[in-house]
């Protein structure tokens, strides 16, 4: 099941992803990766090394880049066939969801918008530029 957890402070998020991994490893065999989805290698390194700080240990974690996540899925759903989604393609997909508020109202974008809508009107720009910001932390 993928679970998404959002904040400002890089701090929390961790504490929430160590949480996390320490109860999926309490309900499952020991010898099962977990799987992890981070933007890019900076990000891998910091998560490897915040866990292993946290949990003692950071080990049997297999990590993926967001463009290789969905790029698995794709070749799931369309086996035998070449890539069929780039990085460019993804990009503008996310972008797109981010910017439509018919599919903002979905149940499954209550996170999603509730990050969207959460900047201060005062905040001017912020508010629009929100979708972009969140739709480039996603690569």
């Amino acid at each position: 099941m993928i679970e998404l957890f959002y904040s400002n402070k890089t701090e929390q998020l961790l504490d929430a992803l160590a949480d996390q991994v320490k109860a999926q490893r309490e309900t499952t065999h020991p010898l099962e990766p977990v799987e992890l989805v981070v933007p890019n290698r900076n990000m891998e390194t910091w998560v490897r090394l915040g866990l292993a700080q946290k949990l003692g240990v950071a080990a049997n974690m297999n990590f993926k880049r967001l463009e290789q996540f969905i790029g698995d899925i794709v070749d799931i759903s369309c086996p035998g066939e070449y890539k069929v989604a780039g990085l460019d393609i993804i990009e503008a997909a996310i972008l797109s969801i981010l910017l439509d508020e018919e599919a903002l109202k979905s149940s499954d974008m209550q996170l999603v918008r509730r990050y969207l809508e959460s900047a201060s009107p005062a905040a001017g720009n912020m508010v629009a530029s929100r979708p972009f910001q969140l739709q480039m932390t996603c690569y």
